[in-house]
């Protein structure tokens, strides 16, 4: 394949998109011919960049799955973790999530996946989401910010930052990724190129399943990358390793159950309830990478 330079956008520099942000920091796209320009960008604008052929290709959340579902020509490929590596921490004078209630929560971004599964979470026990302020903070630090600041009284947050949050005092309320079956992780593309540009995007699946590997066999070497490009210490990033790890998608295929879980939860698009994998994804690629690796 000639080499080719392709732009991918991501919502934000937190861990919970540390296959790409690892596979891009380490090299692993450009040893199989592709040069990656990674971009900060919303959902919900990468997507319409997306399809305008502004960008190639989005690393995110369930954003994608529900493009295609409204009929944009947006396909998921891959799914690095089996769902969301997202912590709700609160204020120590919030004893349950009852107190949330007429109280201010900050999420990463105003709609997508931090938002909908701290509805869903706070939902499974007991309180109505709308009876909750939902605040965007933008970033992960931000959010830890306005906790500290008292602008909101909860926060759902991305390794490291959950370590952080408890070494400072707040009180963890739910670890969502075990409560919760949500796609995460979401590699995608237009179905033109899926149809037209194969063998990049297989590139793009072998550098990310290579690195996760990486992660899994080398682990001192992915702790130390975390130190680094989050600047915390050695036991708040061994620990952020720890609960990525239990959460990785190895095999990078999408769920079926978790696909099933997010349009279940479109409440306000019941039209969409009855979404299939196969509506919204296409791992026909994926499946191609796996039996040439011998993963199948």
């Amino acid at each position: 394949m000639p080499r080719r330079h392709v732009k991918i956008a991501y919502p934000s520099a937190s861990l919970a998109q540390m296959e790409f942000m690892y596979a891009d920091d380490h090299g692993f796209y450009e040893r199989h011919g592709v040069d990656v320009e990674a971009l900060i960008m919303g959902t919900a604008p990468a997507v319409a960049a997306l399809v305008n052929g502004d960008i190639q290709y989005i690393y995110s959340g369930s954003t994608p799955l529900l493009s295609a579902a409204r009929g944009l020509p947006v396909r998921t490929f891959f799914q690095g973790s089996r769902g969301p590596n997202l912590h709700l921490f609160a204020h120590p004078s919030i004893a349950s999530f009852a107190d949330l209630r007429g109280k201010t929560v900050s999420v990463l971004t105003a709609g997508g996946l931090n938002r909908e599964v701290t509805e869903l979470v706070i939902h499974k026990h007991g309180v109505d989401p709308r009876e909750v302020q939902f605040v965007a903070s933008g970033t992960t630090s931000a959010q830890m910010e306005h906790l500290r600041q008292g602008i909101v009284v909860a926060a759902t947050i991305s390794p490291p930052w959950p370590l952080v949050a408890r070494q400072e005092g707040y009180r963890q309320l739910a670890i969502i990724g075990q409560e919760i079956e949500y796609p995460f992780g979401l590699f995608a593309t237009t179905t033109q190129r899926l149809a037209e540009a194969p063998a990049e995007v297989k590139a793009l699946i072998r550098g990310t399943l290579e690195a996760q590997r990486s992660m899994r066999d080398e682990p001192d070497s992915a702790i130390a990358w975390i130190q680094r490009r989050f600047e915390v210490d050695h036991d708040v990033a061994a620990e952020s390793y720890e609960l990525i790890m239990a959460l990785q998608n190895p095999t990078g295929e999408v769920l079926r159950e978790g696909v099933a879980n997010f349009f279940r939860a479109q409440t306000d698009q019941p039209e969409l309830r009855n979404v299939r994998l196969e509506d919204v994804a296409d791992e026909r690629l994926l499946q191609e990478v796996l039996r040439e690796m011998n993963w199948r």
